[in-house]
């Protein structure tokens, strides 16, 4: 079994841990799906273009019922201004939700705030199809995934159980 990347692990948990900061997209309250892996994603539910691609663990609203094995979403997001290829999870902080092809359409800009550093920060919703398949509304299921890396690589063992072995070597 090929076990995901220490990124990629990095990417889930972190996208989990920020879905609890995500705000509402376009005033709707739908039902939230994780990406369980890099997902491709289109500009409609035929699959013919790809846009770009979402990160494992990204939050995404769904935006009605999957058609054709295809779940319509949104994305509520950052971007720094200038880039309209990379999506953040928060105004500052360069943790990668999705990346967008060059040519894809920017996604949708709905407000706009400086940090402390001068910089400009695009409040974003970017909207597309995503193969329903490659989604879970269960957070376990992207924990179970994540923290199986750990299980099999570390010295110290699972982090997400009390069977970790300390810096010495021993159990506890």
């Amino acid at each position: 079994m090929k076990l995901p990347s220490i990124a990629i692990v990095v990417g889930m948990l972190t996208g989990l841990a920020l879905s609890r900061q995500a705000f509402p997209v376009s005033g709707q309250s739908a039902k939230i799906l994780y990406a369980l892996n890099t997902l491709p994603i289109y500009v409609d539910a035929a699959g013919h273009r790809a846009i770009g691609s979402v990160t494992p663990g990204t939050p995404l609203q769904g935006a009605g019922g999957p058609a054709n094995g295809f779940q319509p979403f949104k994305l509520g997001a950052w971007s720094q201004q200038g880039n309209t290829t990379t999506i953040v999870a928060a105004q500052g902080q360069r943790i990668v939700t999705a990346r967008l092809t060059a040519g894809a359409a920017p996604p949708k800009i709905l407000s706009s705030a400086k940090d402390d550093y001068g910089n400009v920060w695009n409040r974003v919703e970017l909207s597309g199809f995503a193969q329903a398949s490659g989604l879970t509304s269960n957070q376990n299921a992207i924990r179970a995934q994540a923290s199986a890396p750990y299980r099999t690589r570390t010295l110290f063992g699972d982090p997400f159980t009390d069977k970790c072995i300390g810096r010495t070597g021993h159990a506890p």
